[in-house]
C-alpha cells in the first residue's frame, strides 16, 4: 500500500496539470510578496517580484497583465517614467482596462507633460461623460498648463449644468490668473455669503492678496477664516506673514509661532528669518 501511495504521488508531481498548479501558486507567492513591499513603499524590492513573475507568466488571461500594472505603478512611483509608459502600453493594448489610461495620465502629469495629459482625459470622457471628479481634474490640469482661458471655458460650461462648489474655487483662480481681479474676489465673496463655514474661500482669497502683497485685504479674509476656523493653522500663518509685512512684528512672530507649533514646517525659514531672538 505504502508502495502505491508513493507512486501516486510521483505520478501527481510529474503530472502536467500538477506542475501548472505548483507553478500557479509561486506566482502569487512572489506577487503577494511584491505587493507587501509596494505597500511598504519599497518599491525597488517590489520590482524584483515582479519582475520574477512577468518573466515566468505565460500571459494566458488578462489577469496575468495586472502584475504589469503593478510593476507600472512600482516605475512611477520611482519616476522612471519611459518604463512606466512602456508597461502601461502593453497593458492597455492588451486589457483596455480604464486604469491604464488613469495611471497614464498620472505619469503624463508628473512629467508636465499636458497635451499628453489631456490626451488621456480625453478617453476617459468617451467612458465617463460629465464625471465631475474628471473634470476637475481636467480644469487642474489646464490650470498647471498656463492654459486658463481653456479652464475657464470648462468651469462655466461645468457650472452651468452643476453647481460645483469645488469648480467655482477654480473659477476665483482662474479670473485671477487671468487678470480679472475682481471678479476673482467677486467669487470668493459669494462664496463665503453662501457659506461662512467653509474653509477655502478665505485660504483661496488671502493667499493670492499676500502673493501680491495686498496685506490689508488679507488681513480681512484672515480674520473672517479665523473667526470661523481660530485653530487653523494655514491661516494661522498666513496672518503671520501679513503682520509681519505690516510692521507689526512681534504680533506676526506670535501667529508664525503658532503655526509652526500646529505643524506647519514652512515657518520655520519665516521665523528663523524674522523672528530669532524675539519672544512671545
Amino acid at each position: 500500500m505504502i508502495k502505491l501511495i508513493t507512486g501516486l504521488i510521483t505520478l501527481l508531481v510529474m503530472s502536467p496539470f500538477f506542475v501548472s498548479a505548483q507553478n500557479k501558486n509561486q506566482l502569487i507567492a512572489l506577487e503577494v510578496q511584491g505587493d507587501t513591499l509596494a505597500n511598504r513603499q519599497d518599491y525597488n524590492g517590489a520590482l524584483g517580484f515582479y519582475n520574477s513573475v512577468i518573466d515566468q507568466t505565460k500571459f494566458t488571461s488578462p489577469r496575468d497583465y495586472d502584475v504589469m500594472y503593478k510593476r507600472a505603478v512600482a516605475f512611477f512611483q520611482l519616476k522612471e517614467y519611459d518604463k512606466a509608459l512602456q508597461d502601461l502600453d502593453v497593458f492597455i493594448e492588451e486589457t483596455g482596462d480604464e486604469q491604464g489610461f488613469i495611471l497614464k495620465a498620472y505619469v503624463y502629469q508628473d512629467m508636465k507633460a499636458w497635451t499628453e495629459v489631456i490626451a488621456q482625459l480625453d478617453t476617459l470622457d468617451q467612458w465617463y461623460p460629465d464625471n465631475t471628479e474628471l473634470i476637475q481634474w481636467r480644469i487642474q490640469v489646464l490650470m498647471d498648463a498656463g492654459m486658463n482661458a481653456e479652464a475657464k471655458e470648462v468651469i462655466q460650461k461645468a457650472l452651468a449644468s452643476e453647481p460645483n462648489r469645488q469648480i467655482k474655487l477654480y473659477l476665483g483662480l482662474v479670473h485671477y490668473y487671468l487678470a480679472e481681479y475682481k471678479e476673482a474676489f467677486a467669487t470668493f465673496d459669494a462664496l463665503i455669503k453662501e457659506d461662512s463655514t467653509q474653509l477655502e474661500p478665505y485660504l483661496y482669497a488671502s493667499s493670492l492678496c499676500l502673493e501680491d502683497e495686498y496685506y490689508d485685504f488679507a488681513i480681512k479674509y484672515l480674520d473672517a477664516g479665523l473667526t470661523q476656523h481660530p485653530a487653523n493653522p494655514s491661516l494661522a500663518f498666513y496672518k503671520g506673514i501679513a503682520l509681519y509685512e505690516l510692521k507689526q512684528e512681534e504680533e506676526g512672530c506670535r501667529y508664525l509661532r503658532k503655526a509652526f507649533y500646529a505643524g506647519v514646517d514652512d515657518a520655520a525659514d519665516y521665523l528663523t528669518e524674522y523672528c530669532f531672538g524675539t519672544e512671545d
